[in-house]
């Protein structure tokens, strides 16, 4: 209420909402949340959600913006394939795809959404995120390739199902093909301007607004808004983990999958356990420079040979340079946890004790960071690498991760305590519901 500076409703919306828009008449508010990969709608008049909707594999939904006649709700985002990555594979649209997809506010029975693909053949778009309207123009701001997509919104192919993995051919050609305004940075959020066909874009690694006008298809201004003369060496690393073009073909950047610096919460194939077929689940990167030795199975000793092996082996770009190591991991020291909204509480306290007594959870998971250099059998499946042990992830911030394991096989943490990761099954004693209860009360408190 911004009379009275007071919440006045929360509405669930779960998985980082990170982006809202409010329709043209004020009637209906929307909501993307980056890693449940949802849109959720509100009717403001009934304060009742009207739909909620999975946008298939898509995740980093990130711009979300009405159509100017409020029927219909567009949102930007990435979509994971599932094949292995390879350079192959990257070039042909088979690992990461940047998408538009449009939703009805009103739809009928089982109404599919609509999408266009946004990649070019051999001239990706790394991860797109804000997007606005103004006047005849629909602006994408894509912040991997540090660049404004310019769309004639009225002939913009919108089709039902899957799209294919490259733009339109007739967004490529004629009058109405897409246009692309180099900006620099990292422009994220896009928002219309009074004016006659200009849109605002907040960049935030020039630390500055910068203004377009979509007709024309130029930058016309830049304001700066401070920010030091030269950056440091941590913002250099940043400005490489954002950076797509570092990627074959500019598809994607570190931060696709480490999304901000911690994780997607999906599996993918990297082929880092020297296997094929065998998907593993995005790490957090938050507190990774304390978490030594590095991989699910923990065979990487050196943090800098790790992010050299990503850049080369993963996103398969030119090999950094000893000083964009040490950039790399100037940025990474900077991943520290959010605040935890889980405070320890009684029964939090009663979860420590079963944490370093009967569970037995502290032999592998020790000291300030909740995890150690070993690694364990843990009673998994054999999953096709050459490693057959573990090494325990850190504990930190459990909270806000999900779902658990190498595979993402445990969706909550009362589910990878009872079937997967059972204490009875891994040396410690089995608990009853209510001790069950009190564990996860400490897990989420760290």
């Amino acid at each position: 209420d911004g009379k009275t500076h007071k919440v006045a409703r929360r509405w669930p919306a779960p998985r980082e909402p990170r982006q809202l828009a409010l329709s043209p008449d004020g009637r209906y508010l929307a909501a993307a949340s980056t890693r449940s990969g949802q849109v959720r709608l509100w009717d403001t008049t009934t304060n009742k959600l009207a739909w909620e909707e999975s946008i298939g594999d898509g995740f980093n939904l990130r711009g979300l913006a009405f159509m100017p006649d409020g029927a219909s709700v567009v949102c930007s985002h990435v979509v994971r394939r599932t094949f292995p990555v390879s350079k192959g594979h990257i070039e042909e649209g088979w690992v990461i795809d940047s998408r538009l997809t449009r939703l009805a506010v009103k739809p009928p029975a089982d109404a599919p959404f609509r999408q266009i693909a946004l990649d070019q053949r051999g001239k990706a778009v790394g991860d797109p995120d804000g997007l606005a309207f103004r006047g005849d123009a629909l602006a994408v701001s894509a912040a991997g390739t540090h660049e404004l997509l310019l769309f004639d919104a009225g002939y913009v192919p919108w089709t039902t199902g899957a799209p294919g993995d490259f733009l339109d051919v007739r967004l490529e050609i004629g009058e109405h093909k897409m246009r692309r305004v180099e900006l620099g940075g990292r422009p994220l959020s896009v928002a219309p301007l009074a004016a006659d066909n200009e849109v605002a874009v907040a960049n935030s690694l020039l630390d500055a607004v910068q203004v377009v006008n979509v007709k024309a298809g130029k930058l016309t201004r830049t304001v700066r808004l401070g920010g030091p003369a030269e950056p440091s060496l941590a913002r250099r690393g940043e400005a490489l983990f954002y950076d797509a073009r570092r990627s074959h073909n500019q598809w994607f950047s570190c931060n696709t999958c480490h999304s901000d610096g911690h994780t997607c919460g999906l599996t993918f194939d990297t082929l880092n356990d020297d296997s094929y077929g065998n998907p593993k689940l995005t790490p957090t990167l938050r507190g990774v420079t304390k978490t030594g030795p590095w991989t699910w199975h923990g065979w990487q000793k050196d943090l800098g040979a790790a992010v050299t092996k990503s850049f080369t082996e993963t996103m398969f770009g030119p090999k950094p340079t000893d000083d964009e190591v040490k950039a790399m991991l100037a940025f990474l020291e900077t991943l520290e946890q959010p605040p935890n909204p889980h405070q320890k509480d009684e029964a939090a306290g009663r979860g420590e004790k079963l944490f370093r007594g009967k569970a037995g959870c502290a032999r592998c998971h020790k000291g300030e960071e909740y995890t150690s250099e070993g690694t364990y059998d843990v009673g998994l499946e054999y999953d096709g690498s050459p490693y057959r042990k573990w090494n325990p992830p850190s504990l930190r911030g459990l909270w806000d991760r999900g779902p658990y394991l190498h595979d993402g096989r445990a969706e909550t943490l009362d589910e990878l305590l009872v079937k997967h990761h059972a204490p009875e099954k891994l040396g410690g004693e089995a608990l009853t519901p209510e001790e069950r209860k009190d564990l996860i009360a400490f897990l989420k408190s760290l």
